[in-house]
């Protein structure tokens, strides 16, 4: 009965395959870092001017003309799911075709200071990635021969990225800046899965045949890239900007798995598995990455902007990275409509990089926000030029993902038990910004 341990094989690599690629809500913008790019799609290259220029353009720290405390997330992301199932069996019983994932996110903490007229050092933490997802699918259905057939799922991903930069903008004159930024990210990610498939005579016969699959995986690295920017005034009225990152260079790793497969039936299996390894490196692991963009302003009463993004192919087969070219691009701006009040709003695409026919998921969508900023004053007979600025930013972001993912399709009375297919997947996400600025 090899057939059997063969098939308990296949069950675990396909649903290694299924973990990761459901598990990705967004791609490489799942989420808006500032408030700038909150309320106008992340459109933002040519004229970001607040704490996360360090991340999009170390170029617009220079818009900043006091010491500034900038602190901003999406207070709460709700995302729902939607598929053709994650669990298929023989008779088109399918399980797991709908979940939801709610997540809080603290996406931005950011504070830059003037060291001269021209010149500006910032030092920002950024959350660029959060979920924390469970899928739980359960089926029971009869076989063509009467048996009774039970299987039931149980996925959950943790996973984080967060990026740590330090930056310095520099204005060479009134129309030309430039910037320069160094960061280091850190990912952590860590998935349990528990699967398990029986075959009994009936309802309430012990199973004949049974496969029983857990595992507990644990992936954390940290990685280094520097960006560099620049934000030119044409004209007036019209500036452009640019910001390219080199590639990321992962210079650790560290990894733990642990599983366990067993079975019951013409030949019993028990094999339990572990594994640890931790490795300095010097490797790349995201593209380089370039970003354009165009702006016509009106000093702060409005501005529209449009930008573009590329990034390079990339393959590492040895950290598991096999990435082709990605284009990218978003329109967005801002209108104040009232002396303390504005509103924005923005498009975007956030496609897919990585190389594969099956199982991408691309995401389409906008935000809308509206931004209120006043100035104090704390004493007007002692500090009289002293005033302190607050600014409060609330902005919704709606996506909308589609394409396909990884699923399990099990059949006891085929030669290969399980297969991996691909089904419809489709992902509704919605993000409340809420974002708050002190200049002083």
């Amino acid at each position: 009965m090899r057939r059997r341990s063969t098939a308990i094989g296949r069950w675990g690599w396909a649903l290694a395959l299924l973990v990761p690629a459901v598990a990705r809500a967004g791609n490489d913008d799942e989420v808006l870092v500032g408030n700038d790019a909150a309320l106008s799609s992340g459109a933002v290259i040519a004229t970001i001017g607040d704490g996360s220029s360090l991340y999009y353009n170390p170029a617009g720290l220079t818009h900043i003309q006091d010491d500034t405390i900038d602190v901003s997330g999406s207070a709460y992301t709700l995302r729902v799911y939607d598929g053709d199932g994650l669990l298929l069996t023989s008779d088109g019983t399918v399980g797991g075709d709908s979940f939801t994932e709610v997540v809080i996110v603290p996406s931005a903490v950011a504070y830059v200071r003037p060291l001269s007229a021209s010149v500006r050092l910032g030092f920002g933490v950024f959350t660029l990635r959060q979920s924390d997802l469970t899928l739980r699918a359960q089926l029971s259905t009869t076989l063509d021969d009467g048996r009774q057939e039970r299987l039931l799922l149980t996925v959950r991903d943790q996973t984080q990225l967060m990026l740590g930069i330090l930056g310095v903008g520099w204005s060479i004159d009134p129309r030309l800046r430039l910037g320069v930024s160094l960061s280091v990210g850190y990912l952590r990610t860590e998935t349990s899965l528990q699967f398990g498939a029986g075959v009994a005579d009936g309802d309430d016969s012990p199973p004949t045949e049974f496969f029983a699959l857990s595992q507990l995986d644990a992936v954390s690295g940290l990685a280094t890239r520097v960006t560099a920017g620049m934000q030119w005034r044409l004209a007036p009225r019209w500036q452009v900007g640019a910001s390219v990152e080199t590639p990321g260079i992962l210079f650790y790793s560290s990894s733990q798995s642990d599983g366990l497969v067993s079975a019951i039936g013409d030949d019993p299996v028990f094999e339990p598995t572990g594994a640890e390894d931790s490795r300095f490196s010097w490797e790349p692991y995201t593209p380089l990455r370039a970003r354009l963009g165009a702006a016509y302003v009106e000093d702060d009463r409005l501005w529209v902007s449009v930008d573009v993004d590329l990034q390079s192919p990339l393959t590492n087969a040895s950290v598991g990275v096999d990435r082709q070219t990605t284009f990218n691009a978003r329109i967005g701006g801002q209108m104040r409509f009232a002396p303390t009040w504005w509103v924005g709003a923005g498009l975007f695409t956030d496609r897919n990089g990585d190389r594969v026919d099956r199982g991408r998921t691309d995401f389409y969508g906008g935000t809308f926000g509206v931004r209120y900023r006043r100035d104090r004053r704390l004493d007007t007979d002692v500090e009289a030029d002293d005033d302190l600025t607050f600014e409060t930013v609330i902005a919704v972001r709606y996506a909308y993902g589609f394409g396909e993912t990884d699923a399990v399709a099990v059949d006891f009375g085929a030669e290969e038990v399980v297969q991996e297919v691909f089904t419809r997947l489709e992902v509704h996400e919605i993000s409340l910004h809420v974002g708050a600025s002190l200049r002083f």
